[in-house]
C-alpha cells in the first residue's frame, strides 16, 4: 500500500517543472488490441475506445466489465468481431508504476451489446461510425464454467485453493494466498472449481491471527490483529483483482499507512492531496441493526444432529462476549427495550442486550462423528484424524464477516489510481460536521468513530468522456473495520421510556 503513495509522490515531483503536467483524472492507454486466433490477426482499437468499465469485488471470483467503442471501420459487419475474441488491455494513471495490465493474460470478450449508429448533432443516425459495447471477463471465469472437479482432496484450505487455481484453472496470475492451519478432507462432488473453493474451502477455512505493529488507536505497540477473542480467524474471502487472485482473511487485511480525505478539500496540497481526496461520497449504510439481527450477526444458534448417537449438540454465539475489546463494538451493551417493563434476563441474570438473543437465527444440520484416514495422500505422512468442522465455526464466520464487511458502508468516487485493488485498507479522514464533531469547552465532545480503517470491498475503474474530455475515476465501496477506536460505546441501565411517567409514575 505504501508503494502507491510513494508512486503518487514521485509523479507529483515530476510536475515541478513547467513541461510535465498531469492533472488528476488523466489516464494513459498503453495497449488495446483485439486478438483473433492467430498472431497476425490482431487489430489495435485504442483510437476507437470511448469508455472503459472494469469491476472487481471481494465477493466476486472474477474481474469483469466492458469497453465501449466508436468504430469507424465497422469491424462487426466485416466479420472480425464475433464476441469470442481476446482483449489485450493495459492502462494506468500517467507515469504510474502500478498499471491495470491484461497483456500477459488477456480478457475474454463474451458479448456484444448496445450496437447502434452514432447520432449526429441533428439526431439522425450517422453513416460513418458504429457504437457498441464489448463485454469482457477474465479467462479463468470462462474455463470455470466449462469444467468440473470430481476429486478427493486433503490438506489445508490455502493449499487446496492454490491446487485448484494452478491445476484445474491453469492460471498463471499472481496468487496471494494466506496460509490456514486446519487439515481437511474434502470430496469435490462434480462441481465447478470456483464453487469448490467457495462452498468447501472458503466457508470452512481457519487461520491464526498474527501480531501487527499497529496498536489500534490506543497506546500503540504490537498486538494481535484479531477483533474477536481467541487467535482463530474464520473470515476468509476468495476474490480476483486486476493484480491477481486473493485468498485472505478480513482480519489479516491490515495496512493503515494510506490516508484518504473524504470531502472536497485535500488534507495536503498538490497532486498527492488531490488524488487522495474524494470527488464525492455517499453514506450507504451508517447502521442497520435489524438486518444483522436476522442474519445472526449479534447472536445465533447452531443445532447439530449426530447420526451415530442420535443426540443434538447446541452451540450459541454472542457478539459482545466474542469481541477482543468492547471498543470495537458497533452496538452498546445497553439492555434492549422491554415492552412490558420486565426485561428478559440473560444467562447471567442481567437484562438482555442485543447480543443475548441466540434464537434470532437458527442453523440446523446433521453430521456423523466418524473420522476418515489420517494418512495424507500427498506425502504419506500421518497426521491427526480428519474431522468435520465444529458448529462454532459457522457461527464465528457469520459474526466476523458481518462485523467487518457489512455493517457500515460508504461509497466514494476518487480520481483514477490504477494501483488500487479490492481488499486494500484505507484510513479515512471524514469531514467534521456540526459542533459535536469538534471541541466544546476545550475538550473533545465525542469520539469520531467513522474516521477509521475501512477495507475496499469493491471498486470499478471508469474511463468516460465528460464535456468532450475523457476522464479516469474510480467508484469504491468501503466497509468500516472499526479498528481505530479509543473507547467503548456508553452503556446505560436500560433503554429510556416515557411509559412509566405516562401511567402515573413519578
Amino acid at each position: 500500500m505504501a508503494a502507491i503513495i510513494d508512486d503518487l509522490r514521485r509523479i507529483e515531483k515530476l510536475q515541478a517543472g513547467p513541461v510535465f503536467q498531469v492533472p488528476p483524472g488523466m489516464f494513459e492507454i498503453q495497449q488495446a488490441t483485439l486478438h483473433f486466433a492467430k498472431p497476425q490477426n490482431e487489430q489495435p482499437i485504442g483510437e476507437f475506445i470511448k469508455s472503459i468499465f472494469l469491476s472487481e469485488s471481494m465477493e466476486s471470483n472474477n474481474v469483469s466489465g466492458w469497453i465501449e467503442l466508436q468504430d469507424k471501420w465497422n469491424l462487426i459487419r466485416n466479420g472480425i468481431i464475433l464476441g469470442q475474441e481476446l482483449l489485450y488491455l493495459k492502462f494506468r494513471t500517467p507515469e504510474s508504476d502500478h498499471p491495470v495490465d491484461f497483456t500477459d493474460t488477456p480478457l475474454v470478450i463474451y458479448k456484444i451489446e448496445d450496437m447502434r449508429e452514432l447520432q449526429t448533432s441533428s439526431g439522425s443516425p450517422s453513416q460513418t461510425t458504429l457504437t457498441y459495447k464489448l463485454h469482457v471477463c477474465t479467462p479463468e471465469k470462462i474455463r470455470n464454467d466449462r469444467i468440473r472437479i470430481s476429486e478427493t482432496m486433503q490438506g489445508t484450505s490455502s493449499d487446496l485453493v492454490t491446487h485448484i487455481l494452478e491445476k484445474h484453472l491453469k492460471t498463471h496470475k499472481n496468487l496471494d494466498i494466506e496460509q490456514t492451519d486446519e487439515l481437511r478432507h474434502h470430496v469435490m462432488p462434480n462441481i465447478h472449481p470456483f464453487e469448490a473453493i467457495s462452498r468447501h474451502l472458503t466457508s470452512s477455512a481457519q487461520g491464526v491471527s498474527k501480531s501487527t505493529g499497529y496498536g489500534g488507536g490506543g497506546g500503540g505497540g504490537s498486538r494481535s490483529n484479531s477483533v474477536f477473542r481467541g487467535n482463530k480467524v474464520t473470515d476468509f474471502y476468495f476474490y480476483e483483482t486486476t493484480k491477481g487472485y486473493r485468498f485472505k482473511s478480513l482480519q489479516g487485511l491490515f495496512d493503515p499507512d494510506m490516508m484518504f480525505t473524504i470531502g472536497s478539500t485535500p488534507s495536503t496540497p498538490g497532486y498527492l492531496g488531490q488524488m487522495t481526496t474524494s470527488v464525492e461520497h455517499e453514506y450507504m449504510t451508517p447502521a442497520d441493526t435489524l438486518t444483522h439481527t436476522n442474519v445472526g450477526g449479534w447472536g445465533m444458534r447452531h443445532i447439530r444432529h449426530s447420526g451415530a448417537t442420535k443426540s443434538f449438540n447446541i452451540t450459541e454465539s454472542n457478539y459482545h462476549r466474542s469481541l477482543e475489546n468492547l471498543r470495537y463494538a458497533y452496538v452498546s451493551e445497553t439492555p434492549v427495550y422491554s415492552i412490558d417493563d420486565k426485561p428478559d434476563p440473560n444467562i447471567k441474570g442481567e437484562p438482555s442486550r442485543i447480543s443475548d438473543y441466540p434464537q434470532s437465527r437458527i442453523i440446523f444440520d446433521s453430521a456423523s462423528p466418524k473420522q476418515n484416514s489420517n494418512i495424507i495422500k500427498s506425502n504419506d505422512m500421518i497426521s491427526y484424524p480428519w474431522s468435520v468442522p465444529g458448529p462454532d465455526r459457522s457461527l464465528q464466520r457469520i459474526m466476523q464477516t458481518e462485523h467487518l464487511m457489512n455493517y457500515q458502508l460508504l461509497t466514494v468516487r476518487l480520481h483514477g489510481i490504477s494501483g488500487l485493488e479490492a481488499g486494500m485498507v484505507l484510513y479515512l479522514n471524514l469531514p467534521d460536521i456540526g459542533e459535536g464533531s469538534g471541541y466544546l469547552g476545550g475538550g473533545e465532545a465525542w469520539e469520531d468513530r467513522l474516521s477509521n480503517l475501512w477495507v475496499i470491498r469493491s471498486l470499478s475503474h471508469n474511463i468516460i468522456t465528460q464535456a468532450n474530455q475523457p476522464v479516469y475515476y474510480m467508484d469504491i465501496t468501503l466497509s468500516n473495520l472499526m479498528r481505530y477506536t479509543l473507547m467503548p460505546l456508553p452503556k446505560h441501565d436500560g433503554t429510556g421510556s416515557m411509559r412509566y411517567k405516562l401511567v402515573g409514575g413519578t
